[in-house]
């Protein structure tokens, strides 16, 4: 994190964004910065906590040093301020006063009861986007559940996709969760921004985790799906071909036959496994979304009319 950044000249220069996010949507703050936006990280005092996470320049546990810290936090300017108290929430209030964009991961809530939510701080400055990111969103029956990586991994469905048969599902690699919610995070606050154009008014986005990563599943889940279906119905299809070519039958479909006439021999077999491995591919890949899209839309129904009021009992005494 630079305190003297240059002046950028990306898409985003001029816009000034206020990032009081950590690790859950800091990868949003870093998106907006590289694209030329003025992000100022407000840490508290002590500094954010991925100041504290290895690994370390030159395995040097020092707070300037953190890897962590940079592969979230770099590119942004910084400003310390202490919402607990009574003197730097009225900061940041001057500060969103001049701001565009206010970026968040705290719990839901925990900006409202400081006098920070977004009612209050439109007031101040109608024009201002603030995005919130959070497990489960700012309302709805989760919304005050601990949401770590792990948790939004699992409830969002990815980690159905991850580990092997038979087995318990696998937590996925790095911060797979947070990394989507930015994403979307980032998404959302650029079409609320593009809006203001029109409206002269901001917005707030709210980003759940749960949300992102429950849309991500279907077609995560489809892709695989067709993957799969597509390169077995393709290998079945390769063997196929080869064996009507090594036998000397003509190969069903007028373009097999038309190369058949042009590249006789091994050019002809080449040839019909490629398009015969290409068609078995698509049309597997087609039938795996299909097939895939009528699976989800069964289970998510299930979960939603026949099993939501068990397991919601159950996720209260897991991650309360």
């Amino acid at each position: 994190m630079s305190g003297d950044a240059s002046v950028s000249s990306g898409a985003l220069t001029g816009l000034r964004v206020l990032d009081l996010t950590g690790r859950m949507g800091g990868y949003c703050g870093l998106l907006l910065a590289n694209l030329g936006a003025e992000v100022i990280l407000v840490e508290p005092p002590g500094g954010d906590r991925l100041r504290r996470e290895g690994p370390f320049k030159d395995d040097q546990a020092d707070r300037e040093q953190s890897l962590s810290f940079a592969a979230y936090h770099t590119n942004k300017r910084g400003v310390v301020l202490n919402l607990e108290n009574d003197d730097d929430p009225t900061t940041l209030r001057e500060l969103a006063r001049g701001a565009d964009v206010l970026l968040e991961d705290n719990p839901a809530g925990y900006l409202d009861g400081r006098g920070l939510g977004y009612r209050a701080l439109q007031s101040i400055n109608p024009t201002l986007v603030l995005t919130s990111i959070t497990g489960f969103g700012q309302a709805g029956p989760y919304r005050d559940f601990k949401a770590p990586n792990i948790v939004a991994f699992a409830m969002g469905g990815l980690m159905n996709l991850c580990g092997h048969p038979g087995h318990a599902p696998l937590m996925g690699p790095c911060d797979v969760a947070y990394h989507l919610g930015s994403v979307h995070a980032a998404f959302g606050t650029l079409v609320a921004l593009f809006n203001r154009r029109a409206t002269g008014r901001g917005a707030h986005v709210d980003v759940s985790l749960q949300d992102v990563l429950a849309e991500a599943f279907p077609k995560l889940d489809r892709t695989a799906f067709g993957l799969s279906m597509g390169i077995a119905v393709g290998v079945l299809l390769l063997f196929m071909t080869l064996f009507l070519v090594l036998k000397g039958d003509v190969v069903v479909g007028p373009t097999l036959s038309l190369l058949r006439q042009y590249f006789p021999g091994y050019r002809v077999t080449m040839a019909g496994s490629l398009i015969g491995l290409g068609y078995g591919f698509l049309t597997g890949f087609a039938g795996g979304w299909v097939f895939a899209f009528l699976r989800n839309t069964a289970v998510f129904l299930y979960l939603a009319l026949v099993r939501r009021r068990s397991e919601r009992q159950l996720l209260r005494r897991l991650l309360e």
